[in-house]
């Protein structure tokens, strides 16, 4: 873990003795990101009571979505509808679609400066590179950029995930070895809380006033399959009911 991420509250954010200093202890470049989604939320409520029209949208949008997510069969319903308008835009004409349709710029694109990615390992990262490493880290860099402007595999590539990935694939990771350690630690810091949120939200419809007796293993099953509903929608219902057939002799079958 390189990065945490908490709201305003001083049990979670203090220095002293909290969650965060916590996290310190352990791991001394797990630095700090305050979560935005809490105060983004109170501001466009703030502002959104002083509009009728918008208040009444917002609640509107709540019981339907409540509706809709208290059931995967509904939510499954939704998915399948929205394909299916997807399908009649795009036979319409009304929605392009293709590799480039949506794209707002590639790492190609982006321009390269040494100076930065260096100051990136040195300012975050000290105790993964020492003075020697920092030195190799400059000298790959220059060979670094006029390899990758002269290869095609790498002219595409629209995230540091994919360049991690394509490194690897061509083997340019043995010889750049200081610029793939970094792009390594940059993808282990922590952008998002949004899984995190969206965790707190499924234990309140999960665990609720008539399931409040269910053991961590059970809820933590549950909470998966709420939260992951792609996951949850590949698997086969057949294959599971065979399966729990089979673990032990029963009068009635199943199937």
């Amino acid at each position: 873990m390189k990065g945490q991420g908490y709201d305003g509250a001083s049990n979670m954010r203090g220095i002293y003795r909290v969650l965060q200093t916590l996290f310190l202890e352990e791991c001394l470049y797990a630095y700090f990101v305050h979560c935005y989604a809490h105060p983004f939320q109170l501001t466009l409520n703030a502002t959104a009571q002083g509009v009728p029209e918008i208040w009444q949208f917002f609640i509107t949008l709540s019981l339907i979505v409540n509706f809709v997510d208290a059931s995967a069969k509904r939510h499954s319903a939704l998915r399948a509808t929205r394909k299916e308008k997807i399908a009649e835009l795009v036979a319409c004409g009304e929605l392009q679609t293709g590799n480039g349709a949506n794209q707002i710029c590639t790492l190609q694109r982006a321009e390269f400066q040494t100076e930065d990615i260096c100051n990136l390992a040195k300012n975050f990262y000290p105790a993964d590179f020492d003075d020697g490493e920092m030195c190799t880290l400059v000298l790959e860099c220059a060979y670094y950029e006029n390899d990758m402007r002269s290869d095609l595999k790498f002219k595409k590539l629209e995230s540091i995930a994919e360049l991690s990935h394509a490194l690897v694939q061509t083997r340019k990771s043995q010889f750049f070895p200081m610029i793939y350690r970094l792009i390594c630690l940059v993808l282990t810091i922590h952008v998002s809380t949004a899984t995190t949120e969206m965790t707190f939200s499924a234990m309140n419809t999960i665990k609720n006033r008539l399931k409040n007796k269910m053991e961590d293993d059970f809820i933590d099953d549950c909470m998966v399959l709420h939260i992951e509903k792609e996951y949850g929608d590949s698997v086969d219902n057949e294959m599971v009911i065979h399966d729990f057939e089979n673990l032990s002799n029963r009068r009635v079958r199943f199937t």
